[in-house]
């Protein structure tokens, strides 16, 4: 099986020059005008620009591999994190069901608070409660899982406390955002970059950004985990590498020139009917 590592046109002129000997000079001929041909398919593919103002034709599968161990980061665990929280909780449980070495973090300064109630996933008694450290207790008695809660905002040095135990077959860290903010977007990007610049192009140690947001009745969801503006496809359809969700949309990370509702939360652009009541569960979904 050849190695994708050396999918290339040298190696397959190699290759062919190799076999010559022994498959004969036109099968090493048509050995080696394939590998050319599949090489340049391959060249002409990890160039290609997504245009991301209007939806791929066709679904792209993303690949992101196998890993030995996996970190899903949570950021923000308010209106689209709380119910974020309890998909990655099933999801953690079902993969360490299966013997898989995952954990999940969950990070938010916030406490509930009664406006909360009905609008995110929480309820009357934990009023009060940090929201992270709420969830995450839910979690390991609902599931037996390990979750761990971080009650302040999410800084710069949590994807290297966090990151996973190095393996020789390979590690993940998935950030999750569900803020409401463009300041903590911006904190996330950039400490995503330094981490993806100080870890270098590694395929045994990947950094995801998922990130989530939403307006009134409408939102979106952005994934990378490319510093590179132009994604990687392979002639296959798969996506091995996509432009960090601010790369895709650089509003995510610029403050805006009318402030976003009077610069309110999720929670009280809901009370004002500012928001639709269920926009927050559709976006966790």
């Amino acid at each position: 099986m050849v190695n994708p590592k050396y999918f290339t046109a040298t190696y397959y002129k190699g290759w062919g020059v190799y076999w010559r000997s022994r498959l004969g000079t036109r099968t090493a001929k048509a050995l080696q005008t394939a590998g050319t041909w599949l090489a340049k398919k391959m060249q002409m593919a990890a160039t290609q620009v997504l245009n991301y103002t209007d939806p791929p034709k066709e679904p792209i599968r993303v690949e992101t591999g196998s890993f030995a161990r996996t970190v899903i980061i949570l950021v923000g665990t308010g209106g689209t994190g709380s119910y974020c929280a309890r998909y990655l909780a099933q999801l953690v449980y079902t993969l360490q069901s299966t013997g898989q070495d995952i954990r999940l973090i969950m990070i938010d300064p916030d406490q509930v608070e009664e406006k909360n109630v009905g609008r995110q996933d929480f309820c009357l008694a934990e009023i009060g409660l940090d929201k992270a450290a709420t969830l995450a207790q839910r979690y390991r008695i609902a599931y037996g899982i390990s979750v761990t809660a971080v009650v302040s905002k999410f800084e710069a040095d949590m994807l290297e406390r966090f990151r996973p135990a190095p393996s020789p077959s390979g590690t993940l860290t998935v950030v999750v955002g569900a803020v409401d903010n463009w300041q903590a977007r911006r904190d996330m990007a950039e400490a995503i970059e330094t981490e993806l610049n100080r870890r270098g192009p590694n395929p045994l140690d990947r950094i995801w950004w998922v990130d989530s947001g939403n307006e009134r009745d409408y939102g979106q969801v952005y994934v990378g985990n490319s510093l590179s503006p132009v994604p990687l496809i392979s002639p296959f359809g798969f996506a091995f590498a996509l432009p960090l969700p601010h790369l895709q949309d650089r509003t995510l990370v610029i403050k805006p020139e009318k402030p976003r509702e009077l610069d309110l939360s999720c929670a009280d652009m809901a009370l004002l009917e500012e928001q639709n009541a269920m926009i927050n569960k559709i976006m966790a979904t």
